[in-house]
């Protein structure tokens, strides 16, 4: 008896403890921080939002922010503390993202700088026309893989189930295995009739894929040979250079404080009468590469480079100028142009940027010939 009593009480020891430690596994789990469990996309949202409500920030806005946090998470019981630690990884998240997009810019306008003359206009196409060819060698491929899934199944006979369990159970485990065979029969035409209609909509969204693949080939195609049929000059860069009108629109600090945000308009000086007037008979757009520096001060506190499609103007061929601006793949000039300037430092907090300076200097100048 003593023996029974002891294994009951073990046994009851066993199930408490299993009882308080699962509530102490769950209240663990309840511990982990709010922070945590926030996706970098909800994230994005929560500053999207808070962008869009023009909130000012925690100090101001808490409330707002807490508030936005709890509709963007779908979580009501967020402390203030909580909600507080979010918004602050929100904010870095923001920063490290911003931080990324413009040191690409910066280095692609940085490898751009080095491109010259037809190189720069054919830049990436070739890549990309090998890749649309391959896409358009390979259409049908994947839903043919998976038709060959997709076969008509075999169907039961259900007289013959009937028959072969009647036999052996009776007659109303014929009956059963019977209606048992119609359904599944009907469940395996149904996953049938379901994944052939899947296929057929993934054939029609491959083959339209394809149809656009093939416009874009083609467009590259026709393009590369326009590209081909042009002279480039690169005999005057100096030249060249001064019949270009650079001027700065607008001076900014980037939001990760490591970059200046330089907005450039680009022209063709008009005005300039050491243009003789044989240029624009001959000549196309001036084009290329430039450097740009940033002082304060006196002193240099940053660069980068400005690759425009084109510095602006062109020939008085109007036909000449359509037949080269086809398809945005960068003939046609572009006026207003935004460049990275990475700072040697962070940018200092007491410096005024509308006292930043902004220097232009020519890396590789060309001209289009007709």
């Amino acid at each position: 008896m003593e023996g029974l009593l002891l294994v009951l009480g073990l046994f009851l020891v066993l199930i408490l403890i299993g009882i308080f430690g699962g509530n102490s596994d769950g209240n663990n789990q309840q511990k982990v921080p709010a922070a945590d469990s926030v996706t970098d996309g909800q994230l994005e949202r929560i500053h999207e939002r808070c962008e869009e409500r023009e909130l000012a920030g925690w100090e101001k806005d808490s409330e707002k922010i807490t508030q936005v946090i709890k509709n963007i998470t779908l979580n009501t019981e967020i402390s203030e503390e909580e909600a507080r630690a979010i918004y602050e990884k929100c904010l870095n998240h923001f920063a490290e993202q911003t931080l990324i997009e413009e040191q690409s810019a910066y280095e692609e306008a940085e490898f751009k700088s080095g491109i010259v003359g037809k190189d720069k206009y054919r830049f990436g196409l070739e890549e990309e026309l090998d890749t649309l060819e391959n896409q358009l060698d390979n259409v049908g491929a994947v839903t043919n893989a998976l038709s060959m899934g997709a076969m008509q199944p075999k169907s039961k006979n259900p007289v013959a189930s009937a028959t072969v369990t009647g036999a052996i159970l009776g007659p109303a485990a014929g009956m059963a295995a019977a209606g048992q065979a119609q359904a599944q029969n009907a469940k395996a035409q149904d996953t049938y009739n379901r994944l052939q209609a899947t296929l057929a909509e993934s054939r029609r969204l491959e083959y339209q894929s394809a149809e656009r693949a093939k416009r874009r080939v083609d467009a590259i195609r026709d393009y590369l040979k326009k590209i081909d049929k042009i002279e480039i000059d690169t005999s005057k860069p100096a030249l060249y250079f001064s019949y270009v009108d650079l001027r700065v629109d607008d001076v900014s600090v980037s939001p990760s404080r490591k970059y200046l945000s330089i907005k450039v308009h680009s022209d063709m000086d008009y005005e300039n009468e050491e243009i003789p007037e044989s240029f624009w008979e001959k000549y196309g757009n001036v084009d290329g590469s430039v450097r740009i520096t940033a002082k304060y001060g006196g002193s240099i506190i940053g660069a980068g480079y400005l690759c425009a499609p084109g510095f602006g103007g062109s020939t008085n061929s109007t036909s000449y100028y359509e037949s080269i601006s086809d398809y945005g793949y960068g003939f046609d000039c572009c006026s207003e142009l935004e460049v990275f300037v990475r700072l040697n430092e962070e940018w200092d907090e007491d410096w005024d940027v509308k006292k930043v300076q902004v220097g232009f200097e020519p890396i590789n100048i060309w001209v289009r010939t007709r």
